[in-house]
């Protein structure tokens, strides 16, 4: 908040928005040759997003063939899931996940929690492939998804009803958080929760990771945010704070084992960068409607 003006910050400063037709066409074109769907444990439930590990050192320091290595990265990508949903602490409620990629999050929410899920995506393949996943696990009652852009969406029908929203490393193509937390605060029920999980930037820091911040933008599609922007607009459009955890060191050893993959992206290295000397952060953020 600018103390002067009274204005968020976030409000103050030109937001860049990603180009929705480059992002849909970014997923649109993984493949079954790409990382996240070869590192999905059962070829079906299938993130788009990092993994979470305790206690690795035998781990990183072992060689593996390669379709080992990637039973790994899936186990640790699930298990970002089940940290997520312990987190919120809800159970058979009804979530929206923004920005749901191939339904990942939603299947598991779904299927080991019994949540009532609704899934919004962008990308017609994503859209695609989660409805078929549904159908494959018996979920289509309990899941459903749509394409949808929610800065673009009416969601007027939706209003008040749903006991948490989901937001998986997807918040960095939403980089005008306080609309979107605005959208959000409406759908939600009073007390309804809002769980992210996202990779951040500290503003202090920016000038010594901008090469790797533009690499990471130019690989994803993505408009990685600072930190305080994500606080500051949660404050100002109306949620509070229950949770705010770092997961650095839980999301490191992720990277560095995609390293010894031959599948790896070219950001893995950018991204240890910035979370080993602290540039970037990797945080669990859980807002609550009041």
């Amino acid at each position: 908040m600018n103390t002067k003006t009274g204005v968020p910050e976030q409000a103050a400063t030109e937001i860049v928005m990603p180009d929705w037709n480059q992002v849909a066409a970014h997923y649109d074109n993984k493949g079954k040759d790409d990382l996240n769907y070869l590192s999905a444990v059962d070829k079906r439930i299938v993130h788009h997003h990092s993994g979470v590990f305790d206690r690795v050192d035998h781990l990183l320091n072992r060689e593996y063939r390669e379709e080992d290595l990637l039973q790994l990265l899936g186990a640790s990508e699930d298990r970002l899931t089940h940290l997520g949903a312990a987190a919120l602490g809800i159970s058979d409620g009804k979530g929206f996940d923004c920005g749901c990629g191939r339904g990942g999050s939603s299947l598991i929410l779904a299927r080991d929690y019994g949540h009532s899920m609704l899934g919004i995506t962008i990308s017609r393949t994503q859209l695609d492939y989660a409805r078929i996943m549904a159908e494959n696990l018996n979920l289509q009652d309990k899941v459903s998804f749509e394409q949808l852009n929610i800065y673009h969406a009416d969601l007027s029908g939706l209003e008040g009803q749903f006991d948490f929203i989901w937001a998986c490393e997807s918040t960095e193509y939403m980089p005008d958080y306080i609309t979107l937390f605005t959208q959000w605060h409406k759908l939600l029920k009073r007390g309804g929760k809002a769980l992210i999980f996202a990779i951040t930037c500290r503003k202090s820091q920016l000038d010594k990771i901008e090469n790797e911040l533009r690499l990471i933008d130019e690989i994803y599609e993505t408009k990685i945010g600072s930190f305080d922007a994500y606080l500051q607009a949660a404050i100002s459009t109306g949620f509070e704070i229950d949770d705010l955890t770092g997961l650095e060191e839980k999301i490191i050893p992720y990277y560095k084992l995609r390293l010894k993959s031959v599948h790896k992206r070219g950001s893995e290295e950018a991204l240890l960068k910035g979370l080993e000397n602290g540039y970037f952060k990797y945080s669990l953020f859980l807002l609550r409607k009041v």
